[in-house]
């Protein structure tokens, strides 16, 4: 019986849906109401395998029927597994029909491919598919005889790990009508009220779209809101989309904490993509869901939402995103140090779904959000760090060189920091920096950011610096374009080629190599001249480190 019900999900995976719908699903019914608990939580393990490939009409009936039903066992491991499956299931809703993929694959390549091997391999998972639903129906029927001849006693059932009496079977309903709101004109509803409209039937209708549809539409016009176009018409019934939103209830909540474990967690988890099945009209029923999980006291159901807030915001649109989903983000940013991972590592990605203004405002608090409030947390500015260099794709030069140059001093002031981590990743900023300011040709710009680099490092009375200056060139050779890289950086090496701290000396006679073995710097006059002058250097260990150059 275990065995059965743990391989429904593995045969739903690769018979027919007809076959699923017609013999597999029996067993399943049949199997998720008997005693054992093992077997239901088996059965909640192959339900998405399940709903993934039945027709709509038994997704939206029977087997929500059955979820919920599963969602209130008398086990509370069946029930948790339930709940966790409770999202997805709902995201299934938006899955093509699985028998006509499989059916066009399968033409296609038939006109591609020679189809000899192909057409044995298909009948021999068909074959063996059938053999399996047989041999799970053999089972069922041994399990029905020797319940209908042995019935053991209440102290057996104990032994066995029984749990109550079986729930009553459920009845499977008529198909419940998809009903679409209309405008008054007779025209389909386009407005996102009528994308979350309640039918008559007690589900909602609605209408979805991939989100990389909406990136597309939003690089076509960046002045419209960047909520995705509703596509393809679904429908969800509107218990289940109760039952999951029960999830995040006071009293659910509750008992999440003495015996369900991860529920609001699972929620949490599950809320994007279960907005992205139900569309953005259905954002102003779910926020105030989202708001109740925002301020849940367990830091794991926080951090999830701050790990997704951006997939969030391209869901619902810019102007949602500005005045539901900022507030949010600014209040994770200011949490506990897991919670505000999430966001950090998605910042960019979330400002880009905001207005051009709201985005500046961001630019503005940098140093505020990175230095003042996270000063001895070096794993946070290094993951900050990284952002930096992304927002150089979504800001134009002036602005980022704007408020005096603020961005570039922030990252120049990180280039300087005390932990090599985080050096190291300011290094990759400065240069792509320093690259986008020359490829738009903002002479001035870049002129005042090269500036800034030679003054602060190279020109420093600290040797520390000068040797960050050297570690600096050798990130900034691999993105600069080299004419420029030449005349402004590499040149003034010679210079660290004589210092006096031995330090510097072996940091460059590390690098020097590295640009001499290079097709574009191999033979330049700068390099040939610092390898000369390391040659002779008095010290070993210089002289050890230059040794490794090799003449071209």
């Amino acid at each position: 019986m275990y065995s059965c019900a743990e391989g429904i999900g593995a045969v739903a995976r690769i018979v027919s849906q007809e076959t699923t719908c017609t013999v597999l699903l029996q067993v399943f019914d049949e199997l998720s109401e008997q005693e054992p608990w093992g077997v239901r939580k088996s059965c909640v393990d192959s339900f998405l395998d399940v709903a993934r490939n039945v027709t709509p009409e038994i997704r939206e009936n029977q087997l929500c029927d059955a979820i919920q039903r599963l969602a209130e066992d008398s086990s509370r491991w069946v029930r948790a597994e339930a709940w966790r499956v409770l999202g997805p299931f709902i995201y299934t809703f938006t899955s093509t029909n699985k028998s006509l993929a499989a059916s066009a694959s399968t033409e296609e390549i038939a006109d591609t491919e020679s189809t000899a091997d192909k057409t044995a391999s298909l009948e021999s998972i068909e074959e063996q598919a059938t053999l399996d639903v047989a041999a799970l129906e053999r089972k069922m029927e041994d399990i029905s005889v020797s319940e209908s001849t042995e019935t053991p006693s209440l102290a057996d059932k104990d032994k066995l790990g029984f749990s109550g009496s079986p729930p009553t079977s459920p009845k499977v309903r008529p198909p419940e009508i998809t009903v679409t709101a209309h405008g008054s004109d007779g025209s389909g509803g386009e407005s996102d009220a009528s994308a979350g409209e309640t039918t008559d039937e007690g589900g909602v209708t609605i209408e979805v779209s991939d989100i990389s549809e909406a990136n597309a539409t939003e690089e076509e016009d960046e002045s419209s809101d960047n909520a995705f176009q509703p596509q393809a018409q679904i429908h969800v019934p509107e218990r289940i989309i109760n039952l999951y939103k029960s999830m995040a209830s006071v009293q659910n909540k509750k008992a999440a904490t003495t015996l369900d474990g991860d529920m609001v967690f699972h929620c949490a988890y599950n809320f994007p993509a279960v907005l992205l099945a139900l569309g953005p009209g259905m954002w102003p029923s779910f926020a105030p869901m989202y708001n109740t999980l925002v301020d849940d006291l367990q830091w794991n159901v926080r951090s999830t939402l701050a790990h997704s807030i951006h997939e969030i915001a391209k869901i619902i649109g810019r102007e949602k995103a500005e005045t539901d989903l900022v507030p949010t983000f600014s209040k994770f940013l200011n949490d506990m140090d897991e919670v505000k991972t999430g966001v950090v590592k998605h910042f960019v990605e979330f400002i880009s779904c905001l207005s051009e203004t709201k985005r500046l405002s961001y630019l503005y608090q940098l140093d505020e959000i990175v230095l003042t409030s996270n000063k001895h947390n070096w794993r946070y500015k290094v993951l900050f760090i990284e952002q930096l260099a992304n927002m150089c794709d979504i800001f134009t030069p002036e602005e980022l060189m704007d408020d005096d140059g603020a961005f570039a001093h922030l990252v120049l002031r990180l280039a300087e920091d005390d932990i090599y981590s985080v050096r190291e990743a300011a290094y990759d900023s400065l240069g792509k920096l320093f690259n986008k300011l020359y490829m738009t040709g903002k002479d001035e710009l870049y002129a005042d950011v090269s500036n800034a680099i030679l003054h602060d490092f190279l020109q420093s009375k600290s040797s520390i610096y000068r040797q960050n200056y050297v570690h600096l060139c050798y990130h900034l050779a691999s993105v600069c374009d080299a004419e420029v890289f030449r005349e402004v950086f590499l040149t003034k090496l010679t210079n660290l080629a004589t210092d006096k701290v031995p330090n510097v000396r072996i940091s460059l006679a590390v690098l020097i190599p590295e640009l001499a073995h290079s097709e574009i710097y191999g033979k330049d006059p700068s390099v040939l001249e610092i390898i000369d002058i390391l040659k002779k250097d008095s010290d070993k260990d210089v002289q050890a480190c230059i040794s490794t150059y090799v003449a071209v």
